[in-house]
Formats: structure tokens, C-alpha cells, sequence
């Protein structure tokens, strides 16, 4: 699984979207058997590069055990900065099912 999309797989259009309390996850069309995610996190949800940084870093560890495959944009919601690691893991989980299906 590797982390990162280049423009043009953020450009397309997704295919399917879940959202939570702590995230938006959009699935974007893509042919293979590979993951692929980024973690999109702006400046209104946190406004320093250290906490913008430090919520991408959970979100990348909590995502990366999930067997899926797919190219992956996962929104972070303000209330993600706060959250324990166990609630970010628990509801990744829940809506990347949500997106597979």
C-alpha cells in the first residue's frame, strides 16, 4: 500500500464517498490490485503544518492494516485532531467498508 496520488488521480471523479464524524472517504475509479490513499487535511481544519502533519501520520498508520485495494482521498474532518487512535482506526474501518461494497 503506498501513500500519495499524483494530480491526475486526484482529479478524477470518485466513484463512491462515505462520510463520518472524523472523515470523508472518496473511492476513485481505478483498474488494478493495489492500495492507494492521500490524506487531504487544510488549513481551516488545522492550522499549523505540525498538527496537520501529525493527524495525516495517524490517519496513514490507522489505514494502512486494511486489506483494500483502490485508489483512496481521505478528507480530515476538524474533530479528527482530537480523537484517540482507536476511534480514527475504528471508523476508517467503517467507511472504507462502506466504500468497497
Amino acid at each position: 500500500m503506498r501513500a500519495g496520488l499524483s494530480h491526475q488521480d486526484h482529479a478524477r471523479k470518485p466513484e463512491k464517498a462515505a462520510s463520518g464524524r472524523l472523515f470523508t472517504i472518496q473511492r476513485l475509479p481505478f483498474q488494478g490490485d493495489t492500495a492507494r490513499f492521500s490524506c487531504v487535511v487544510s488549513k481551516k481544519v488545522a492550522r499549523t503544518a505540525v498538527d496537520r502533519n501529525r493527524v495525516r501520520r495517524r490517519v496513514r498508520a490507522a489505514f494502512r492494516p486494511l486489506v483494500v485495494t483502490g485508489l483512496f482521498v481521505i478528507h480530515i474532518k476538524k474533530p479528527a485532531l482530537a480523537a484517540p487512535f482507536t476511534e480514527i482506526a475504528r471508523e476508517l474501518a467503517e467507511l472504507s467498508k462502506k466504500v468497497t461494497q
